[in-house]
């Protein structure tokens, strides 16, 4: 993850938004070692923004994300066209934290709510959120590892 999460509490629905990389390596005609790294915007609306993201969720964590690609564009305050894409979360796996600073554990950071019980195994909410997207895609499914 490229920055902390932001997320936005709404009356009826809660949106985390946050930068994840992706990136592939490979060897170049002269054996090179060639590393490619794409950022990408990523938001997931519901109980997975508010129970998993905002409680747990750092920057540089890992993270594996299924999701549907969302294209748009609009227009700046030039009168350009500005061409967006965002990726919908539709399933998240934590793979574990990212480095450590100070020997600290990186999910302990200033805006955790440690009063806030824990997620429960179900979090999945089928109730119409005020989400923008809904009706699309599937049931969110959340996974941890094991370790």
């Amino acid at each position: 993850m490229g920055n902390d999460p932001e997320v936005q509490n709404f009356e009826k629905s809660t949106v985390a938004r946050f930068s994840l990389a992706t990136s592939k390596k490979w060897k170049d005609r002269n054996g090179e070692t060639v590393q490619d790294t794409q950022w990408h915007k990523v938001e997931f609306w519901g109980p997975v923004a508010e129970k998993v993201i905002d409680p747990y969720v750092n920057k540089g964590d890992l993270l594996s994300v299924d999701g549907e690609i969302i294209y748009g564009s609009y227009e700046n305050k030039d009168g350009e066209t500005v061409y967006t894409t965002t990726i919908k979360g539709t399933n998240l796996v934590l793979l574990g934290g990212g480095k450590k600073e100070d020997d600290q554990n990186p999910r302990q950071s200033s805006r955790r709510r440690p009063s806030e019980p824990s997620p429960g195994p179900d979090i999945s909410d089928k109730e119409n959120q005020s989400d923008p997207f809904s009706g699309k895609g599937s049931e969110m499914k959340i996974f941890k590892k094991p370790f």
